[in-house]
């Protein structure tokens, strides 16, 4: 009986294996399955007994020897999504400038293109077109959070701390637990100079994130201003666990710094 059922147990996954696929993840990770659907963000793979996984396309390195962008971007608008991201990634501006426009070509009403337009011409300190772009995007996708935080950002480095604060607070409306958005917001108001405001969307952006480092050590900063010194230290020390824990070595000797230089009292 035994025997059987090692036989049986070889026979399934000989068969399982006949038509498997490997697929291997960015994080290094092999999976052996067969790809069951394939859309142009994600595949969905059976690794056997009827178990079905979903990957996605910016998870996944490479299938079977090919490249995930090839495999997945079939269609002319995700290649031309996934040409100019690789792009982006690697520097190379203007290429992905040409797959974006390509796509916009072919595309008229392409949210993506537009939106990912403008975040090309935004490293490039082009602001004007970075802007129209944004603006487009917004406008093909007013729901979307995306357009109203690179808006935000945008303004921020123009130096219009009202407009980024305005697109800003739009995002917040959009994705209201969006730590980071509030941590941003906090950031402006410290450009205006705004302590109380600093303050509480600091502690919004902790409050929805107790693990964003940056935040309880931008926190620490208000509360010794402030002078509220025992939440000035325990903000520091928690920043300080926090960017050990994420590896971020020089961070947590800035924050280190920061607890040996002043005087808690």
């Amino acid at each position: 009986m035994k025997v059987l059922v090692i036989l049986v147990t070889l026979v399934l996954i000989l068969m399982n294996n006949v038509f498997a696929e490997t697929i291997i993840l960015n994080s290094g990770k092999t999976i052996e399955g067969k790809i069951i659907e394939r859309t142009n963000e994600s595949v969905k793979i059976n690794i056997g007994y009827d178990i079905e996984v979903t990957y996605y396309f910016d998870e996944i390195n490479r299938i079977d020897g090919g490249s995930a962008t090839e495999l997945f971007y079939t269609s002319p608008k995700g290649k031309h999504i996934a040409e100019g991201k690789r792009y982006f990634a690697e520097g190379k501006y203007e290429e992905a400038i040409k797959e974006f426009r390509d796509l916009i070509d072919i595309e008229p009403q392409s949210f993506e293109g537009y939106q990912n337009l403008g975040v090309v011409y935004a490293v490039l300190r082009r602001y004007d077109e970075a802007k129209d772009n944004f603006e487009t995007a917004l406008k093909l996708s007013p729901n979307s959070s995306e357009p109203y935080i690179a808006l935000g950002k945008l303004y921020d480095e123009l130096q219009d701390y009202q407009k980024s604060l305005f697109y800003y607070n739009k995002a917040t409306e959009i994705e209201p637990e969006n730590a980071k958005l509030y941590f941003d917001i906090g950031m402006v108001y410290n450009y205006l100079s705004n302590p109380q405001k600093v303050k509480d969307s600091f502690s919004e952006a902790v409050r929805l994130d107790p693990n964003f480092a940056l935040a309880h050590s931008g926190l620490g900063g208000v509360y010794l201003y402030f002078q509220e010194y025992d939440k000035a230290r325990n903000s520091f020390i928690k920043a300080k666990e926090l960017f050990l824990k994420e590896g971020n070595v020089q961070a947590a000797e800035e924050v280190e710094n920061k607890l040996n230089s002043f005087k808690f009292e």
